[in-house]
């Protein structure tokens, strides 16, 4: 830990300590919280020109009026409309006032970026932003964005400042100070990269809102806004906001460029599987681009690209363009062909010659030791060229991988007996899989 002292400046060191001295402190109320934590400097540390980190601003807004106890922002290079790129929120101690202060960062991010005001910056960017909590002497930083729907999650847990014992070699006091030393320093740089994202966008023009009045001259209010604003955007084509994974080079050495079309399931937002088009040129500049290929991008925690390959080279899966644990993602990113126009095992029943084709797939992978894992309807493809298995999330080597701890064991998915969440997978559970999905055609052959 002492080898960090030149990572830190002078002023951060001091601010920290003032800061961890203010919030340890116990207050009355959530107003002198915030006046003695102003006077630390941590303002000025964390953005040195845009004083407003913890001073209340209103905004009257289209979908609502918000006055977070603190907040940024910037405008775009074409724009004098700022939008927010941090919201803080400040409670005086944890269980106090209403709701959680990272709730109510939350509804602030969720009325601005809701609002007419917002639409130039939804309309062209995911609109990121960076959610601060602060409960006593707890301290926590979320991140939300959005894209077809808000995400908002958790960056860190609430970091205390009170002091405490740890193993490192400092007094409680000197590692809390590092603490808040180390946020302070990260919530600086990341506020500014923020800021640079937002003053560098340029807004594409936009159709302008009238305020429809009453026949008094007055306001109707949001409400009719609000379908003005729907009107308004039908009239141009929002651009998709997909993930920020566009680009990869392929085995061949050349480089693929992804267009991001929408999500592979609309209703489902906590699965991470998008479809796109993908374009292929040389890895060298000003390369020829082939034409545009329909493909599914999926992000997952765990994957076997040795499986799907495999099955691939037979037929027996989509063809596999790309699959790497990308580290600014921090996920597997999966790129595979698109197949259009097929059915899902659990629509329709297969034809033996289907539950053969099957049964090879399966054979396959046991003879290379490696066991499916996840063997179900919705993840075997029917067409005419035959059946093809997706999602390879599960799969891996025998007597290593294991069944996921939030598996489905609802009964009328028919797993194994010995089937449990966290359990090994086990050849012998995907041909008992085999054979739920080959039921049906023994009942049809009776």
């Amino acid at each position: 830990m002492r080898d960090e002292q030149h990572e830190f400046t002078r002023a951060d060191i001091i601010t920290a300590r003032s800061c961890v001295d203010a919030c340890v402190a116990f207050y009355h109320d959530e107003d002198q919280r915030i006046k003695d934590l102003k006077h630390t400097g941590l303002e000025r540390a964390v953005h040195p020109l845009q004083r407003t980190f913890l001073t209340s601003i209103s905004h009257l807004l289209s979908s609502g009026r918000i006055a977070p106890d603190g907040s940024l922002s910037a405008s775009a290079e074409n724009s004098s409309d700022n939008a927010l790129f941090c919201i803080v929120e400040v409670e005086n101690e944890i269980g106090k006032g209403a709701c959680d202060p990272i709730a109510k960062a939350e509804q602030c991010y969720k009325t601005f970026f809701c609002s007419d005001e917002a639409r130039p910056y939804y309309q062209v960017s995911c609109c990121p932003c960076l959610l601060v909590a602060i409960a006593g002497p707890n301290i926590m930083v979320s991140g939300a964005v959005v894209g077809d729907h808000i995400i908002s999650q958790p960056l860190t847990d609430y970091i205390t400042l009170i002091p405490k014992l740890t193993s490192d070699p400092l007094s409680p006091h000197s590692a809390a100070v590092r603490r808040m030393a180390r946020l302070i320093r990260a919530l600086r740089e990341t506020l500014a990269e923020l800021e640079g994202f937002y003053t560098s966008l340029k807004l594409a023009p936009s159709t302008p809102l009238p305020e429809p009045l009453t026949k008094g001259g007055r306001s109707r209010g949001s409400k009719q806004r609000s379908q003005n604003r729907r009107d308004a955007t039908s009239v141009q084509a929002q651009v998709y906001i997909g993930p920020h994974f566009t680009a990869f080079t392929d085995k061949g050495g050349a480089r693929v460029e992804l267009k991001y079309t929408g999500r592979m399931s609309p209703d489902e937002c906590r699965k991470a599987v998008f479809t796109a088009v993908a374009s292929t040129g040389t890895a060298e500049a000003g390369g020829a681009q082939s034409e545009p290929v329909a493909v599914v991008v999926k992000f997952a925690h765990t994957y076997s690209d040795v499986a799907h390959s495999l099955l691939a080279d037979h037929s027996l899966a989509p063809k596999l363009w790309f699959c790497e644990k990308v580290p600014s993602v921090g996920m597997y990113v999966i790129v595979m062909d698109h197949l259009k126009d097929r059915q899902d095992a659990a629509d329709r029943t297969m034809t033996a010659t289907e539950h053969a084709a099957l049964g090879n797939a399966v054979k396959l992978l046991h003879d290379q030791d490696l066991v499916f894992g996840d063997l179900r309807g919705p993840n075997v493809l029917l067409s005419d060229d035959g059946p093809v298995l997706i999602d390879f999330e599960w799969c891996g080597e025998e007597g290593v991988v294991c069944y996921p701890e939030d598996i489905n064991m609802e009964d009328a998915i028919g797993w194994h007996p010995d089937v449990f969440p966290g359990g090994k997978i086990k050849k012998e559970h995907d041909l008992h899989m085999l054979d739920v999905l080959g039921s049906e055609i023994k009942e049809q052959s009776r």
